[in-house]
């Protein structure tokens, strides 16, 4: 039998890998032992840099990576889409529009191949939030003046500073002590990667924005992919259908977790009012003007 590899930046407890181990169970089932795979989390492998991750599954190095729609992006820009500032007010539209059969995505989702990537499941990742230790943030001016840890996406850089926010690009092994040292005021992460990167012990106020949506991810390398007979293919593509389901609903009772945990460390949270969230949006227009260029407008239209 084969041992494969799944490789991603999360913890062993965390619902990435949850996904994950359900994908290896079904894989090793459905192949009768043929294949079988290990996980190898928290960055083992790849220094915790997902640009590493997604080079070494291009080649084949690794066969299956996990990680989210905003790093794969740097690959295909057009994935980008799914994390326009303040696009969905919660992850139930994000997993409505990911499940909706639109073709437009469904492209964009299908071009990885060009790169040597095969996606095999997405499903929403928990939103992207502000955590700082400078002041609560209630308003679109509270943004204002804050310097945060962004991560290296270009769309996400441009939100932040549309809201006033000096953002700095830095990988996410790095953010911890950046934070601790003063570099950054915070960062832009879901509350559980905060949790999970035990950032939130280093920060006083937590801002539940919504401001980002994004998606987790599993794929495979091509060439591995390709190498495979058709029947086997389908289990891939079903594998990657239990990893997103599996991994959103643990995500969704891995926040709780992180919520109890934060408040039990004393960081204070507050929740962006709707009103703020439209404010902030339209603060972005720009953002979205600039990005809607980048598309064909039929694609842009549907999407």
């Amino acid at each position: 039998s084969s041992d494969l590899i799944f490789a991603h930046n999360s913890t062993e407890v965390s619902p990435w890998n949850q996904g994950v181990e359900a994908a290896i169970s079904y894989l090793t089932e459905q192949t009768d032992g043929r294949y079988t795979g290990t996980s190898y989390p928290n960055g083992s492998l790849f220094q915790s840099n997902w640009e590493i991750l997604l080079e070494m599954v291009q080649t084949n190095s690794i066969q299956f990576g996990v990680e989210a729609i905003s790093a794969l992006a740097a690959i295909n820009s057009d994935a980008n889409f799914l994390c326009l500032p303040f696009l969905f007010e919660n992850n139930e539209q994000v997993y409505n529009f990911l499940n909706s059969d639109c073709q437009a995505w469904e492209d964009i989702i299908n071009s990885f191949e060009e790169s040597n990537i095969v996606i095999l499941g997405v499903s929403p990742r928990p939103m992207r939030q502000i955590s700082n230790n400078r002041h609560p943030i209630n308003t679109l001016e509270d943004f204002d003046g804050l310097t945060l840890r962004a991560p290296s996406n270009n769309l996400i850089v441009d939100a932040m500073e549309a809201l006033g926010i000096n953002a700095v690009p830095m990988s996410s092994g790095e953010i911890f002590s950046a934070i601790q040292l003063g570099t950054v005021d915070g960062e832009d992460n879901s509350l559980a990667q905060q949790y999970d990167a035990k950032s939130l012990e280093v920060v006083s106020y937590f801002c539940i924005c919504n401001y980002v949506a994004d998606g987790s991810v599993m794929f495979c390398s091509k060439d591995f992919y390709d190498s495979l007979s058709a029947e086997d293919q389908e289990i891939l593509q079903e594998m990657g259908r239990i990893f997103a389901e599996t991994s959103y609903e643990a995500d969704n009772d891995y926040y709780d977790v992180a919520y109890n945990a934060a408040v039990e460390m004393g960081v204070e949270f507050t929740t962006l009012p709707a009103e703020e969230q439209a404010r902030c949006r339209d603060a972005c227009a720009s953002v979205y003007a600039e990005y809607e260029a980048m598309y064909d407008p039929d694609v842009w239209a549907e999407l």
